[in-house]
């Protein structure tokens, strides 16, 4: 059985510029006009990795700690607000995937040390 754990990394305010662009696109091209603020979160599920190896992990790999919030298994939402998440297709590469590739591969040769 695989202990899967999940972090949330979500840019600090004055670095969330994805955020910041996403609010304007709601609200320019879809006309949703009453949107008061945008956030994005990136999603990591980690298993079969060793608790130093994640903690490594968290403060180095998933999150830039200057720049990054990151939080673990749940992430803070004001009441009332709206949530939902977004998926790439596997086929699509992106940077995301290419970034959660490499992050994989570096949590599995730091679990080998």
């Amino acid at each position: 059985m695989s202990n899967v754990r999940r972090v949330f990394v979500e840019k600090k305010p004055d670095f969330a510029v994805q955020a910041k662009d996403l609010k304007h696109e709601i609200k320019g091209y879809l006309g949703i006009s009453d949107v008061e603020s945008v956030r994005v979160l990136i999603r990591y599920d980690v298993e079969n990795v060793s608790d130093e190896t994640f903690e490594k992990a968290c403060k180095g790999i998933f999150a830039e700690p200057p720049v990054d919030f990151l939080y673990r298994e749940e992430f803070p939402m004001e009441e009332g607000s709206r949530c939902f998440s977004v998926e790439y297709l596997r086929a699509s590469l992106t940077r995301g995937r290419t970034r959660r590739s490499s992050a994989s591969s570096l949590l599995r040769r730091m679990n080998s040390l």
